[in-house]
């Protein structure tokens, strides 16, 4: 299914993983493919699904008060959105939109929850990737805002 080549893992979520795990998660993944300017999630909507991006890009897109919204981030080729799926009862914290045709890979957040449950070191393992990439927006997000009020 293309979350990993040969038996290295494709995705940064994912480094670490035995082949056998990976192919475990690959068993939960369904290829999905959205059109330019197609929303793919809505912020406030209930956060059910995680997408890892093969090719394309997706606007993250948070509403402001004045009823505009604003890009907060571009999601890449290589990428994940939607890791709020991994939060039971958690809502989207951004609209996801195709800047251009996307091609995904999408898993339900409560199958990986619940292999994770199952396999307590995959789960452990994925986690901390998952706080690896977070940390790294986190700064860029950052930078970003710094660079702007610095203008």
């Amino acid at each position: 299914m293309a979350i990993r080549d040969n038996d290295e893992a494709r995705f940064p979520l994912f480094r670490g993983l035995s082949p056998a795990e990976l192919e475990s998660i690959e068993k939960l993944c369904e290829i999905v493919r959205f059109r330019k300017g197609e929303t793919i999630f809505r912020e406030g909507e209930e956060a059910r699904d995680l997408h890892l991006v093969r090719k394309g890009r997706i606007a993250l897109r948070m509403s402001l008060p004045n009823a505009k919204s604003i890009t907060v981030y571009t999601v890449e080729p290589g990428e994940m959105v939607g890791w709020s799926a991994f939060r039971r009862g958690k809502k989207y914290t951004a609209s996801g939109v195709a800047s251009e045709e996307v091609e995904a890979i999408r898993i339900r957040g409560d199958d990986l929850t619940r292999l994770f449950a199952e396999d307590n070191r995959m789960g452990m393992i994925v986690y901390g990737e998952l706080i690896a990439v977070l940390s790294e927006r986190l700064e860029e997000s950052r930078s970003r805002f710094v660079q702007m009020l610095g203008s």
